[in-house]
């Protein structure tokens, strides 16, 4: 069985704009499951939480490994 450690690589605060050119908040998290990635998940500023974006990265996994048939 392969390794999914979720490994963060690092979380920046972000700048982006909605289809209106509002301006939107975000933190951008760069991981690695394992040896694969690195991947990109992106959350809103407001909504933002440590546990939040370890459940949706963990779960992110789950689905690595799923789809790998493992």
């Amino acid at each position: 069985m392969s390794d999914y450690t979720v490994k963060i690589v690092n979380a920046v605060d972000e700048h982006t704009f909605d289809e209106n050119g509002k301006t939107l908040e975000k933190v951008r998290v760069t991981f690695r499951v394992g040896a694969d990635g690195p991947f990109v998940r992106r959350f809103t500023k407001d909504e933002f939480s440590g546990y939040q974006a370890k459940a949706a990265l963990e779960a992110f996994a789950t689905e690595l490994r799923t789809l790998r048939g493992e």
